[in-house]
């Protein structure tokens, strides 16, 4: 079976791949947010994706690009949440 959405921290879905509740997990949006985050939780940083679930992604399709503008602008320093 695969889950997808909401899905963002490596011990929950581990949980659930060791319960049989699961063989695959859906991450696209994370993914899009951190395109590093298996390696990240490869070397055993298990801290949840950075994702928000806010779907800003999925607006830059219609650009020809796929890609997390708010992490982007945290990156570059100019994220503000209020």
């Amino acid at each position: 079976m695969t889950l997808t959405g909401g899905l963002r921290s490596l011990p929950v879905m581990a949980a659930l791949l060791d319960d049989g509740a699961a063989d695959l997990f859906g991450l696209s949006r994370p993914f899009n947010a951190e395109p590093d985050l298996v390696n990240r939780w490869a070397e055993d940083d298990a801290r949840p994706s950075a994702c928000i679930s806010c779907n800003a992604c999925f607006k830059t399709a219609a650009y020809g690009v796929v890609d997390c503008p708010i992490m982007r602008d945290r990156q570059e320093g100019d994220w503000d949440p209020l």
